[in-house]
């Protein structure tokens, strides 16, 4: 055996520490703040009022001064502009974006309080100043972004329209070459549309949309349509800014994500959008963001508290990254770095690993608002689109009749089945009832140049197929349009989730077709079937009528077995099997419909210790004019994830469902729990 003296056991100890320090330096995380690549952002001089300069109707053209910062990796914060001889002078500046080779800078700048805001570009040194875009109008030009193409995306007041509500003017997308060619405008949205930013995954284009619609469902047949909210259908409010995903030539329009059972879950203002598709934005109370004025005192103050917010994978439930914060803006590594109140009470930059763990200060202005802030470095180029449809035909919006019936701009819609429900579990909410007779209705307004507001015209009345689909043709382009369902009396269809009345206003692009399914919140994010005949079968029972026997949830009666809901606490998504030996579902149509499927999903929460203890199917029986045409028996047990059971196309009524619990010892609930019945079914003809 080896003996170690005094002085070699003290080397060895000093070894020992030294490996031991090198492990622990580098188990631990280096600090988030060191790993940062530079970063561009503004200063900007708080607005007295409390309003953020640039967010929102009420702040986006605010200027009280500021100027372009960077932040050096290394930590350091300078200013970035470096100002010739010759190069204009700006008051304030916003929205800095940095091209895909990081060579040139575009952004947002006023020459003073009261003068328009243009666009500039710049070199990466921060020279040669030069404006975009000249002109000597009332334009306002925001937000650029750049393309995957090489164009230059951003919002603008020059297609002239003033907003439904606020006496703002509504903003719209356009994209132009970065030598300022070839100005084009991608959107024709009603209320507003900016804070462009490129999806990563597919270099789509992702946008805030301020939904919002004057013209309610009216509860009077004959109007259908109303102002006056007293008199309108009960609905959810809606007036809030969502997220919309377009082509970089503005066709495809579809929801880019959210919660759309919950309309306030579908907020997301100034997007950001995660490698895995998770959207970041920002949430308010108030959803306009306009700003409120008391009555007591007059003074304006800004739309309250703003909430940053990230919905994990794009469609999904809310999750709070920070109680104040705006401008969020995505890394590579999907780390984000966000705008919120520093220690001083103005805003700071913030850096946060991932949705939900603290975020770290990173940079703070002394007396400035920090916002915008955008990467400085040269990435990897988005997806880019090989074919642009082409320019909107009109610069200004449309306000008479015949341009609105000009033949030679116009587009198709189709809707392959206006009752397509999502799947079990998805995100959207239900489509309206199934029905017989329904009409479609589309509307359009007319701008009224130097008046407030607009008209509204009745485009077209179309009855909708056998199978619930639309398919009209030569519907007037690029203008901002909505649509509403009604039924045989003239009545507007209401479903579970409200009114069949679109609460904002869609476009479709010049020479493009719409093609989706559903109607409701998201439908346009539902996936479209390959073909017409797959789009005609979707889940019928939430259209059917429910009666039961045995089979109750304590708070919300029969309705969590056609909610579409399976997933979930047990006493929110499921009813339980009161008795073992009399639990029975009826699910009855007002006329004949076909269906080929039924889907049983039992509590994934109501396993217990036996899983032989949940719900066992006894019995269907499918009905037509209260006679049995066909009748199945299932003995294995319900499984969470639905137990499917196929049949040739029936044409039935109603269904009868018995159930019985398994033989084992059961878990929480004695009788079991049904969470959900799908019937997977559609319209025939009368």
């Amino acid at each position: 055996m080896m003996t170690m003296t005094p002085r070699s056991i003290a080397r060895f100890a000093f070894i020992v520490s030294i490996f031991a320090l090198i492990g622990m330096t580098a188990a631990r995380p280096a600090p988030l703040r060191r790993q940062l690549p530079r970063l561009l952002f503004v200063a900007r001089t708080p607005d007295p009022a409390g309003r953020v300069p640039g967010l929102g109707p009420s702040g986006r053209f605010l200027a009280h001064g500021g100027r372009l910062m960077v932040r050096e990796a290394n930590g350091r914060v300078r200013p970035f502009l470096d100002p010739r001889p010759g190069e204009p002078p700006l008051f304030d500046v916003s929205d800095p974006a940095v091209s895909w080779d990081a060579r040139t800078i575009v952004f947002s700048g006023t020459a003073g309080p009261g003068k328009p805001w243009r666009l500039f570009t710049c070199d990466a040194a921060g020279h040669g100043v030069r404006p975009l875009l000249p002109g000597d109008d009332d334009r306002e030009d925001i937000d650029p972004v750049w393309l995957p193409e090489g164009r230059i995306a951003f919002a603008s007041t020059r297609f002239r329209q003033t907003a439904e509500q606020g006496g703002v003017r509504a903003t719209n997308l356009h994209s132009v070459w970065p030598d300022g060619s070839d100005i084009r405008r991608l959107t024709t949205d009603r209320n507003g549309a900016e804070e462009p930013t490129v999806d990563p995954r597919d270099g789509r284009l992702v946008y805030a949309r301020w939904w919002f619609n004057r013209y309610h469902p009216s509860v009077v047949p004959a109007d259908t349509l109303t102002t006056d909210e007293t008199r309108a259908m009960p609905a959810d409010p809606v007036d809030l800014w969502h997220a919309i995903s377009i082509r970089s030539d503005g066709d495809g329009m579809r929801l880019a994500g959210g919660w759309p059972r919950i309309r306030t879950e579908t907020m997301a203002y100034q997007p950001s959008l995660l490698s895995d598709g998770t959207l970041v934005g920002v949430q308010a109370d108030r959803g306009s963001l306009l700003a409120s004025m008391p009555h007591a005192t007059g003074e304006t103050r800004g739309p309250g508290p703003h909430r940053l917010v990230a919905y994990p994978g794009g469609f999904a439930r809310s999750i709070l990254v920070a109680e104040r914060g705006i401008s969020p803006c995505a890394l590579p590594d999907d780390r984000l770095v966000f705008s919120a109140p520093g220690p001083g009470g103005d805003l700071a930059l913030y850096l946060v690993r991932r949705p939900g763990e603290k975020p770290v200060m990173i940079a703070d202005t002394e007396g400035m608002d920090d916002l915008d802030p955008a990467l400085f470095l040269a990435r990897p180029v988005s997806p880019a689109l090989d074919v642009y449809l082409p320019p909107p035909p009109r610069d200004a919006p449309v306000s008479d009749r015949a341009s609105l019936d000009d033949l030679d701009w116009t587009f198709r819609f189709d809707c392959l089945n206006v009752f397509a429900n999502g799947e079990v579990d998805s995100p959207f909410p239900d489509a309206p009832k199934l029905a017989r007779g329904v009409r479609i209705r589309f509307f359009a307004v007319l701008d009224r140049p130097g008046a407030p507001g607009d008209s509204i015209v009745l485009v077209r009345e179309a009855p909708l197929t056998a199978t619930g689909s639309v398919h009209e043709h030569e519907m007037p382009a690029d203008t901002p349009m909505f649509e509403q369902l009604i039924d045989s009396d003239g009545r507007v269809l209401r479903g579970s989730s409200g009114p069949a009345h679109v609460p904002g206003f869609n476009f479709g692009r010049f020479g493009s077709g719409t093609k989706c399914v559903g109607c409701h919140s998201g439908h346009s994010a539902m996936p479209v079937p390959k073909n017409y005949e797959s789009a005609t079968w979707t889940n019928v029972a939430p259209s059917a009528v429910l009666t039961t026997l045995g089979v109750m949830n304590p708070r919300f009666g029969t309705r969590p077995l056609v909610d579409r809901r399976a997933k979930g606490p047990i006493d929110d998504v499921a009813c339980r099997l009161v008795d073992p030996e009399k639990g029975r579902v009826r699910l009855a149509w007002p006329f004949p419909i076909e269906v080929r499927e039924v889907i049983l999903y039992s509590s994934e929460s109501d396993r217990g210790g036996n899983k032989d203890a949940g719900i066992r199917l006894t019995d269907i029986t499918f009905l037509h004019a209260d006679r049995p045409v066909h009748h199945d028996t299932v003995t294995r047990a319900l499984a969470p994830a639905g137990t499917h059971v196929v049949v040739e196309a029936l044409q039935i009524d109603a269904l009868d469902i018995q159930f019985r619990r398994g033989p084992g010892r059961a878990g929480r609930h004695p009788g079991g729990a049904i969470a959900e019945i799908a019937v997977i079914g559609r319209l025939i003809d009368d």
